[in-house]
């Protein structure tokens, strides 16, 4: 874990099932996709101070297999953070049973 002004930083992951009414190359069961959304932080080369440590963000959405789409942040803690409970709230928790692809690209996501 890493330590900014004596507190951890703790990373966060969290998933659920959804169901799409398009294709994801396959679906899984029931027609439904794996919606994640991850806090993590990396140092970018192995001896990088604490200094250096690089925060991100990522909102997830996965078919069975290789289909997939995301929207991604990095930057300080402090942001990472901040974009993590603003996400969660506004994108995460919103994205509804019957979405398709087009609502995911409508809201930035990118293909993975």
């Amino acid at each position: 874990m890493v330590m900014l002004m004596g507190k951890q930083f703790k990373e966060r992951t969290e998933s659920r099932m959804v169901k799409v009414t398009d294709n994801w190359c396959p679906c899984y069961p029931n027609n439904e996709i794996c919606l994640s959304i991850v806090l993590r932080s990396y140092k970018p080369y192995p001896k990088a101070g604490e200094d250096k440590t690089v925060y991100y963000v990522k909102i997830m959405a996965w078919g069975m297999d290789d289909t997939g789409v995301e929207l991604e942040f990095d930057g300080s803690r402090g942001c990472a953070e901040s974009r993590y409970s603003f996400w969660k709230t506004h994108i995460f928790d919103k994205v509804f049973d019957g979405v398709d692809m087009k609502w995911f690209f409508e809201h930035a996501f990118v293909p993975a």
